[in-house]
């Protein structure tokens, strides 16, 4: 064969090698190897395919060379272009059947389809778009959508935001086109889920959101986990799907999360899901207005985190609060204003196994923290909506009150550096992790807070008590700060860890009594996503060199960068 004369084209392009010892090279088709890679059917073991690789190999090296040699040699010029042509489209094709046949070797297409399966089901199906619908695990060949297709639960979890394109206006045929659109989608989707119990967050910003909620009404018994987000302007974004489980009763029902304006109209009553313990009503749900099982619950948030929303009133959610005997979780932040703030109490609202609380910029907390009881709190994260001056003061002192009527034992206490604090320090002497939050630089007389709990001879507050004895871990949250902040913390750390004039008395958790405070075993500090991870390990850095001294005496240092959307307020 002479430079440049093509081999036999079936032998190359479209056969593999087939091993066997007692009869001449054969080949397997093109078309029984395609079969194989597109089903991940296994191919016969005559066949060579780590041969054929080599011999692919060798031919993508060859090829380019015999190409290179026609362009430089002298001949017919019309029979060389068609050479040089055809050599061009046998060396494409040598790189495909090389690309499919590694893939055909590929690790992955070992894995049996329940592991597979199982990839699948950890994927986070995020629907951001209605062409997201068409999930890409479908489209990668058949093998994978038939997996896909044939496991309902990997279809059982999903968030969708059903929204228009950025590309569209809001004109009324676009809007009837993709609230239709999304509707279907979702019944594809609910289909292709089967039986299978569903976790579902579905986010609207479409006006008159009811029909794309109401896909969800034939699975009502099958709800198990849903958030509903209702952005649009329509206020009966929710409704026939609240109405649908009050009819259907959900079953399976365990967590329920509500966002969106009800009017009394709804006439929501006789809610019964005997297996839901997790209820978050945000933005203007309105507690009183959903006849739920508030009896069994056992996290419950109520209000928003974004004060750019509107929410409904504390004092409102009272009468709902004293029927949550079995609570063990509770967030609030309601930012409207109470009507009736001076309106007074009578009963009080018992929460006898209430062990976390967190209060975030709410109108009328104080009124809630003269009638609260929670004897078994020991998390406790505060943040009164008034952080300075006489209201701060009131806040605090009910909050003493509380925990004093409450005859709780608090460990962990997280709040914003306010010298107003001090007003509640001799009721946290159980406190063992302080974590303070830091939205923006500090006050100078908001910094003198920690010289209050330092303990060192030149604090004004040693000669009278010892505040915070048992405090062992320190931890703070950091969205933005000064150099003097940054100075003041450190100071601090080396005065509870190093400099601290008394002796320790053991762990802290099995002393009756502590009569001398407890040095500072763990400083931690999260940087929120203000900060570049750069910033983080620069400070880091400087925290660790400054910090040295503690460090070798035994204190844990851990200096962290959070971007994942931290929140003061946690979303169940």
């Amino acid at each position: 064969m002479t430079l440049g004369e093509l081999p036999p084209h079936e032998s190359t392009l479209r056969h593999i090698f087939i091993r066997d010892e007692d009869a001449p090279s054969k080949f397997l088709s093109t078309a029984s190897f395609l079969q194989a890679s597109r089903s991940n059917l296994s191919v016969p073991s005559r066949v060579d395919l780590v041969h054929e690789v080599a011999h692919l190999e060798d031919e993508i090296v060859l090829l380019p060379a015999r190409i290179a040699a026609l362009q430089q040699g002298t001949g017919i010029a019309a029979l060389a272009k068609d050479q040089i042509d055809s050599l061009a489209r046998e060396l494409e094709d040598t790189r495909t059947r090389l690309d499919l046949i590694n893939s055909l070797l590929s690790p992955i297409r070992r894995l049996p389809p329940e592991i597979l399966a199982q990839i699948f089901h950890d994927i986070d199906l995020h629907y951001k778009h209605p062409l997201d619908i068409r999930d890409p695990i479908l489209e990668v060949c058949w093998h994978w959508r038939e997996v896909a297709l044939q496991n309902p639960t990997i279809w059982s979890s999903f968030q969708a935001e059903c929204d228009l394109p950025d590309s569209e206006e809001a004109t009324r045929e676009s809007l009837n086109y993709f609230r239709n659109f999304w509707a279907s989608a979702l019944a594809v989707l609910l289909s292709r889920s089967g039986e299978s119990p569903l976790t579902i967050s579905l986010a609207v910003s479409i006006f008159n959101a009811g029909p794309i909620f109401a896909a969800l009404c034939p699975h009502v018994h099958r709800l198990k986990e849903v958030r509903l987000t209702n952005w649009g302007d329509s206020i009966h974004g929710v409704v026939p799907l609240l109405h649908a489980m009050v009819e259907r009763d959900p079953v399976l029902l365990e967590t329920l999360i509500i966002a969106d304006e009800l009017e009394k109209s709804a006439d929501l009553q006789s809610f019964r899901a005997p297996r839901l313990r997790t209820v978050a009503l945000l933005h203007q749900t309105r507690p009183a207005l959903i006849a739920l099982p508030w009896s069994q619950l056992t996290h419950l948030h109520l209000g928003n985190p974004d004060e750019r929303q509107d929410t409904f009133a504390l004092n409102s959610c009272f009468d709902v609060l004293r029927q949550c005997v079995e609570l063990t979780h509770c967030w609030i932040g309601c930012r409207t204003r109470p009507r009736l703030e001076s309106e007074q109490i009578v009963a009080p609202i018992r929460l006898p196994k209430l062990t976390f609380l967190r209060i975030f910029g709410t109108f009328g907390d104080r009124l809630l923290l003269e009638h609260l009881v929670v004897p078994s709190l020991v998390d406790l994260r505060y943040f009164p909506k008034d952080s300075s001056g006489k209201g701060m003061i009131k806040s605090i002192r009910a909050l003493a009150g509380c925990i004093e009527r409450s005859s709780c034992r608090l460990e962990t206490l997280e709040l914003n550096v306010k010298v107003g604090w001090i007003e509640g320090l001799s009721h946290l002497s159980t406190v063992t992790h302080l974590q303070f939050f830091l939205d923006r630089p500090t006050r100078h007389k908001d910094r003198t807070f920690f010289d209050m709990i330092s303990h060192h001879p030149s604090s004004l507050q040693y000669q009278h008590s010892l505040s915070l004895p048992r405090l062992q871990q320190a931890t703070f949250v950091l969205e933005s700060y000064s150099e003097r902040d940054l100075d003041t913390m450190l100071a601090w750390i080396y005065l509870r860890r190093d400099a601290l004039p008394f002796g320790d008395t053991g762990n802290a958790s099995s002393a009756s009594t502590v009569d001398f405070p407890m040095r500072l075993l763990r400083a931690e500090f999260i940087f929120l996503e203000a900060f570049s991870r750069a910033e983080t390990e620069w400070v880091g850095d400087l925290i660790s060199v400054r910090l040295n001294s503690c460090i070798e005496g035994g204190l844990e240092l851990l200096v962290t960068h959070d971007s994942s959307g931290w929140s003061i307020m946690y979303l169940p």
